[in-house]
């Protein structure tokens, strides 16, 4: 979960990968959620919700009693938040104006001009609206009957966020200290000396709230009837981000969420491929590159990667074992065979990801050779594969498409007359010694990528011999996977 936001009837969440889930009353389809997963922000009314997308577009569902869930047709995209109140909905545009629309019985829709533009932060109450201006300053507006639009000189400047209840606001100040006013009937103007400084978030419900602090504590004031102001002892030091509405509490505790993607911006799924590579020639090598991004607010620790299957699959680089909030992380995975075929590994990455404690792909490479031709149409498996733009296929025997395109090559001098002439060596065949009488043959052996300048390349006794009908047999090892060798006759 990444955020949340909650009135006295329903509860709305964002997750890590913005989609949205709600629970609670749904009277009214509060909780029939738009069909999006791209959700930015969400916002909880008394019984209906505001999303906004990505994109900067408001959507809304749930009551319509006084067309709080009629959008404007003229808001347009490029929102920036959302704020909802009882009966009321409000937008910041991307010029920073507020916009609101539904109740208005006490001026919630009549925007204040200083809430027309220069507005960074909006926050709705049950009947009053709060807008952060650009220089730190507080505008209020709405419902007024116990003071909460009588924004005090402590919030006129110096202000970092503003939050609202059913009948009071408070504002975030840029040195961490909180300050409320309106109703106090359950003391939430009272605010602790514990939330007097290094608060770095607030939050509001109906008649109480909830102060988070540097140190991951949490403060909380006000009405205490459901419990809503008794902070959980698991709450206190790995809390991220808090959460109020009508008479509950939410604290986030710090949770990692773990995502690998190959390449960088392509997210891969538990259980999935994690990348194929090849074709490739027999003994070249290839590498994917892998990062781990974590989605999370808490550390992701304890990474270990373990690849289980073909030995030719290696971890060149492991990755670190810890990946902090917000972080990528890469590692790197080789690949080489010194045979043809297909091959696979599974890729287990563990770590302390909560839902996902094992991250599970499969990789693939497939391997070809310049020695094979797995279809009999005299063209090896690689040559195929650098052929397929036009048209072949290493699976399937094309024999006439092959003798076709050697002799078009031909014909158009693929193979020009010096080359071919290059390989006659001038040379007599046998010699006769006129001393001994002996004819001896002399051969030697040159070697050439280019059917052009050619190399001496000695032969060793050992590459010799006499096979059982007679003839000589000459075996030539060579690293390269291209090239010519010529034989040299002469002394």
């Amino acid at each position: 979960m990444v955020s949340i936001s909650a009135s006295r009837n329903h509860q709305v969440v964002r997750s890590f990968r913005n989609e949205i889930d709600g629970w609670g009353v749904n009277a009214s389809g509060q909780l029939d959620f738009p069909t999006t997963t791209e959700v930015a922000q969400v916002s909880a009314g008394r019984s209906h919700t505001l999303l906004l997308t990505e994109a900067g577009d408001v959507l809304a569902t749930g009551l319509n009693t006084s067309g709080q869930t009629e959008v404007p047709t003229d808001l347009g995209g490029g929102v920036l938040a959302v704020a909802a109140g009882d009966f009321h909905s409000a937008a910041l545009t991307g010029e920073g104006a507020v916009r609101v629309w539904g109740f208005a019985d006490y001026g919630q829709t009549i925007v204040p001009v200083s809430a027309t533009s220069g507005v960074t932060a909006i926050a709705a109450g049950g009947n009053h609206l709060l807008a952060l201006t650009e220089a730190g300053g507080v505008v209020a507006w709405g419902w007024n009957l116990y003071g909460q639009c009588n924004v005090p000189v402590e919030a006129t400047a110096g202000v970092s966020a503003v939050v609202a209840g059913e009948f009071h606001s408070a504002a975030l100040k840029d040195d961490g200290s909180v300050v409320v006013w309106g109703r106090n009937h359950r003391s939430q103007k009272d605010v602790p000396l514990e939330a007097a400084s290094e608060v770095v978030a607030v939050a509001s419900g109906d008649n109480h709230l909830i102060a988070l602090k540097s140190d991951g504590t949490v403060v909380a004031w006000g009405s205490d009837l459901e419990g809503q102001a008794t902070v959980p002892a698991g709450a206190q030091g790995e809390t991220v981000r808090v959460a109020a509405g009508g008479d509950a509490s939410f604290f986030k505790i710090a949770e990692p969420e773990i995502s690998v993607e190959q390449p960088a911006g392509e997210i891969l799924t538990n259980g999935g491929a994690g990348g194929a590579l090849g074709p490739m020639l027999v003994a070249s090598a290839d590498s994917l590159v892998f990062q781990i991004v974590n989605l999370g607010d808490g550390e992701l620790n304890g990474i270990a990667a373990v690849l289980n299957g073909d030995a030719a699959f290696t971890l060149a680089e492991a990755p670190p074992t810890k990946v902090d909030a917000g972080a990528t992380e890469t590692f790197t995975i080789d690949f080489t065979s010194a045979v043809a075929g297909e091959f696979e590994t599974e890729l287990t990455i563990s770590s302390n990801d909560p839902d996902q404690p094992s991250f599970v792909l499969t990789i693939s490479a497939t391997v070809l050779s310049a020695a094979e031709d797995g279809d009999g149409d005299g063209f090896n498996d690689w040559m195929e594969y650098v052929l397929r733009d036009l048209g072949f296929d290493r699976a399937m025997d094309q024999s006439a498409e092959a003798d076709e395109l050697l002799a078009k090559a031909n014909e158009a001098g693929l193979f020009t007359g010096g080359q071919f002439r290059a390989l006659s060596v001038p040379n007599p065949v046998i010699e006769r010694d006129p001393v001994t009488g002996v004819f001896t043959l002399v051969l030697g052996l040159g070697k050439s990528d280019d059917l052009e300048s050619f190399v001496e390349f000695p032969l060793e006794a050992g590459d010799v011999s006499v096979t059982a009908e007679g003839e000589v047999k000459i075996d030539i090892e060579s690293a390269d996977e291209t090239a010519y060798f010529r034989i040299e006759v002469g002394d």
